[in-house]
């Protein structure tokens, strides 16, 4: 099998599954930066993985994955001597450690990133500097189509692209699209951080306008989290209208997600700026329609079969939207959220390790035949 590195900033489940997918497969070694991450998606316990992996350091990854990090990744690739790289993300002091790495002993490089063009305000001298990155690389994975975009806005070669590569728990979630019992009533669901990029405040008066101006609606609205925010929108929530269709479920363990998400009947991602939005899949892996900002990374894999997108500056927009949800006949909500279910399957760990594990390979016997004819 082919003998491959990936250097990762810290253990998160989503890619713990498909590293243990990924090591059916191939010769893997995972190089963590730190121990842990302080992101919202959950760490895991790597002590019973079934893949080879090492740990430069204790604490957690925003105060652990400087560039404290470069040489414990140099030497762990010295040590491994792999014959492929993947190094997840292009922004850290480790992945252009990994970069280096792989220039100087002439094994390629394979970038796993989730960035899109609009996620955060675009610098020319960073454009610049991400297009001498990517010129280092053999190939780059992303996880959907406004990724793909981004990569050609910078000038990568489609064939030199993999997309489709975002992970879900699908079996998990999964089991939640059993136990849902479709009742007349439209609950809407909102999972996530209360922080302004999620757009809350714009999403409660939209939902309150919305309550307002049709005297025949039964919808909620559902906010699961907590955050910076939380004391300010249970504040504004008591002055609306709207107030007691409005729910606060406070902030739940990951575990419990699919229990709540079978209660809903649609998710909402109202961000302002999201890079992914990895509870879109959760939430149609669940059997759940999804209702998703177009500042959403996840925007551009939803189409008419499995929900809507609209503008998170647009209240007009998202009104139309909200009423084309609960106007929606019931059988038509049950089959967005299959088509939504057989979406979210393809991004199951065991098929998106598939697809990169095919890849590598491919890159890894590319490299040496053209090692053998120079020679």
């Amino acid at each position: 099998m082919t003998r491959v590195v990936i250097v990762h900033n810290a253990p998160v489940s989503y890619k713990h599954l498909l590293f243990e997918k990924l090591a059916e497969r191939l010769d893997l070694e995972v190089v963590y930066h730190v121990a842990a991450s302080l992101g919202t998606v959950p760490n895991v316990d790597v002590e019973s993985a079934r893949y080879k992996y090492r740990i430069g350091r204790a604490g957690q990854h925003a105060k652990s994955g400087g560039i404290g990090a470069t040489p414990y990744i140099w030497k762990s690739l010295a040590r491994i001597g792999p014959e492929v790289v993947i190094t997840g993300g292009w922004e850290t002091a480790a992945s252009w450690t990994a970069w280096l790495w792989s220039q100087t002993h002439g094994r390629p490089l394979i970038l796993w990133t989730e960035s899109n063009h609009f996620d955060y305000k675009r610098v020319w001298w960073k454009e610049s500097v991400k297009r001498l990155f990517l010129a280092g690389t053999f190939e780059v994975h992303v996880y959907g189509v406004n990724n793909v975009d981004y990569l050609r806005r910078l000038g990568y070669p489609d064939d030199r692209l993999l997309g489709d590569c975002a992970v879900v728990d699908f079996t998990t979630f999964a089991s939640s699209a059993d136990r849902r019992a479709r009742g007349n009533l439209r609950n809407l669901y909102f999972v996530g951080r209360f922080e302004n990029m999620k757009n809350l405040p714009f999403l409660l008066k939209v939902f309150d306008e919305y309550v307002r101006r049709f005297s025949d609606s039964s919808m909620t609205l559902h906010l699961v989290g907590s955050g910076s925010l939380d004391g300010n929108l249970r504040q504004m929530t008591r002055g609306l209208a709207s107030r007691d269709r409005i729910t606060f479920h406070g902030l739940i363990n990951h575990d419990m997600l699919p229990t709540v998400l079978a209660d809903a009947d649609a998710l909402i991602l109202p961000s302002t700026r999201e890079t992914w939005g990895i509870v879109v899949f959760e939430a149609m892996a669940s059997g759940l329609p999804v209702i998703v900002s177009q500042r959403c990374g996840t925007a551009g894999e939803i189409t008419s079969e499995t929900g809507w997108t609209f503008s998170p500056t647009d209240g007009e927009d998202l009104l139309h939207v909200l009423r084309l949800f609960e106007q929606a006949p019931r059988d038509r909500l049950c089959s967005m959220g299959a088509a939504g279910i057989r979406l979210a399957s393809e991004h199951a760990p065991n098929r998106v390790a598939q697809r990169i594990a095919t890849r590598v390979s491919a890159v890894a016997n590319t490299v040496q035949l053209t090692e053998v004819r120079q020679k």
